[in-house]
């Protein structure tokens, strides 16, 4: 009896994990088909409360997020409903122009390593404020300027460029240099190595809806 009770466990126990295991490329399709759906209208409704309680109940044991996201702050970007996801799904990480400094870096490093997510994102988007401020070389106080310097990888490419596309294309530049970054992590690169994680970079576009991945 016993070890048909321990069998059993085992069978259950390998079934959950199996359902839990997601590969990067099966990650980004999950968010890929997700937001196809927003951009379709059909999206999950942010009305059914009903729903969302017993699903966050449902995870308040652990969560397993199949994807981590770096986004921007900015309150246009909306990443859960974006992406036609709920309660426990993705392991969000935000901060103005999606910039990954030592807190950002930690908070992924967390989401890779202890909850074994198989895709970071990084997701830029269109009229992002703090790429135009930092392609501008705007001059800002407090916290905010310190800010700005970290956008100096940034600035020396978008130099280059004609003034009327700087901030289009640093939004694109900003996404690439955070995903650079982040493959350097020794966490994060450990990771890629082992064929467990894959990090990407995405552009939404605030006016459409639409998500673009950048280079895939």
């Amino acid at each position: 009896m016993f070890k048909c009770k321990l069998l059993l466990i085992l069978m259950v126990f390998f079934t959950i994990s199996s359902a839990f295991a997601t590969t990067p490329d099966e990650a980004l399709g999950k968010l890929l088909k997700g937001n196809k759906q927003y951009v379709s209208g059909k999206f999950a409704k942010p009305d059914k409360k009903q729903e969302e309680k017993a699903r966050a109940k449902n995870v308040a044991a652990g969560q397993k997020p199949f994807a981590a996201i770096l986004g921007c702050s900015d309150s246009r970007a909306p990443l859960e409903r974006m992406f036609n996801v709920g309660v426990g799904d993705i392991f969000v990480v935000r901060t103005a122009g999606n910039t990954a400094g030592v807190d950002q870096t930690a908070s992924l490093e967390f989401a890779v390593d202890a909850l074994k997510v198989p895709l970071v994102l990084v997701l830029g988007h269109t009229k992002c404020g703090a790429v135009a401020a930092a392609v501008s070389h705007a001059k800002l106080p407090g916290a905010l300027g310190e800010l700005m310097s970290s956008f100096k990888p940034l600035t020396e490419k978008t130099d280059m460029l004609p003034e009327n596309s700087r901030v289009s294309q640093g939004e694109i530049l900003n996404v690439e240099r955070v995903v650079e970054e982040l493959g350097k992590n020794e966490v994060l690169a450990k990771a890629i190595s082992e064929g467990k994680l894959k990090v990407v970079g995405g552009l939404y576009h605030i006016e459409s809806g639409k998500v673009t991945f950048i280079g895939q």
